[in-house]
């Protein structure tokens, strides 16, 4: 058998097959077709109740329960007496010196709470009165500057920050305008704030 004749006889088989399936839809009415086609859906089959008896005795459900009532309760305590905290008048310590520019500690103010942030390292003096100046000078030109002695050893170095503020991004435009302005033209590194 060549090629050609199989092809024919496969061709043949595929119509015959189409024919015999077909058949019963074109020969039929449209009612019969509607009829073989209306599809009814059974009754949803009855089904046993089935009882689930708990694995967890129901009285230590209950005292569960009610040491989570407990612990939500103590923690809504906590947080209303941190909150009554805040509201009252924050004093502030006795100056001492060195440290009067130092910023406020996080929760010393009526702010609410302070959070970590970034701030502008822009000098490091060995000599107090040099930084000192620097921050006044700052602090002239409505800059938040403040500075904070670094002991190490024997050694206590003085270094002065700009910020601080809550978005690192915020700190870098600190950085970017303190080096552009003319007055100061410094070059500072932005460094995690830690109060």
């Amino acid at each position: 058998m060549n090629e050609q004749t199989r092809r024919r006889l496969v061709g043949m088989t595929v119509l015959v097959i189409s024919a015999v399936l077909l058949a019963p839809f074109v020969f039929r009415s449209p009612e019969q077709v509607r009829n073989a086609l209306d599809m009814q859906i059974p009754a949803s089959p009855q089904v046993a109740e089935v009882d689930v008896t708990p694995v967890i005795p129901e009285q230590q459900t209950h005292a569960v329960e009610q040491d989570i009532a407990d612990d939500h309760q103590a923690v809504t305590d906590q947080a209303q007496a941190s909150l009554d905290g805040q509201k009252k008048p924050a004093t502030t310590p006795p100056s001492t010196p060195g440290n009067e520019d130092l910023p406020a500690k996080p929760g010393s103010s009526n702010d609410g709470p302070a959070l970590a942030g970034y701030t502008v390292q822009v000098g490091s003096f060995s000599d107090q009165n040099n930084a000192q100046s620097l921050v006044d000078r700052l602090k002239a030109a409505d800059y938040r500057a403040y500075l904070r002695p670094d002991s190490s050893g024997d050694k206590t170095l003085y270094r002065v920050f700009v910020g601080p503020e809550i978005r690192k991004s915020d700190a870098d435009k600190s950085r970017q305008t303190l080096s552009a302005d003319s007055r100061f033209s410094l070059q500072g590194l932005v460094r995690v704030y830690v109060p």
